[in-house]
């Protein structure tokens, strides 16, 4: 862009010193049409200024370019989504449709102590119930009860250790 006459050319120093920011900030403000270059390593001190003082301007009043208005308008949206998460979830703890984790996980730990506790009594019960049976079958059913206890906490494991990562 050629000076005008009553603007004053400066180098991108001067016009850093100006604008009380560093050389980089303005070679951006440039490749953005808010510094006017006129020539290599010159700008046009006025022009650029009043530039700089119009972008501020916008910025300041929300008004910051298309990307800025955008980049605002997806914060607030998703700010205000969050807010209606959280009222969501605190409703819905109020009328007792959520539990908390720890008291479920409590609870289940619970269940699954009184079930594998039972199913462990079962080769005494059967042992009880069926004279006949003899101490070689009541280990077979010990043994296999175990085994699927064990075989269903490993199962148990594995989903949790996955679902944790």
């Amino acid at each position: 862009m050629k000076p005008k006459d009553d603007d004053i050319l400066v180098d991108v120093a001067t016009l850093a010193s100006v604008f009380a920011c560093d050389e980089r900030t303005v070679r951006g403000y440039a490749e953005r049409g808010i510094a006017v270059k006129s020539g290599r390593g010159r700008y046009l001190l006025k022009a650029s200024t009043r530039n700089l003082i119009e972008h501020l301007r916008e910025t300041a009043s929300g008004r910051g370019g298309h990307e800025a208005v955008e980049s605002l308008t997806a914060e607030r949206a998703r700010l205000a989504k969050e807010q209606a998460d959280g009222h969501a979830l605190k409703n819905q703890l109020a009328r007792g449709e959520l539990i908390e984790a720890a008291i479920v996980q409590d609870r289940w730990s619970g269940v699954c102590a009184s079930i594998r506790q039972k199913m462990l009594a079962i080769p005494t019960q059967a042992a009880a119930a069926m004279p006949a049976m003899s101490r070689a079958e009541i280990d077979v059913l010990d043994r296999l009860i175990r085994d699927a206890l064990t075989e269903l906490a490993d199962g148990f494991e594995n989903e949790k250790g996955a679902a944790d990562v």
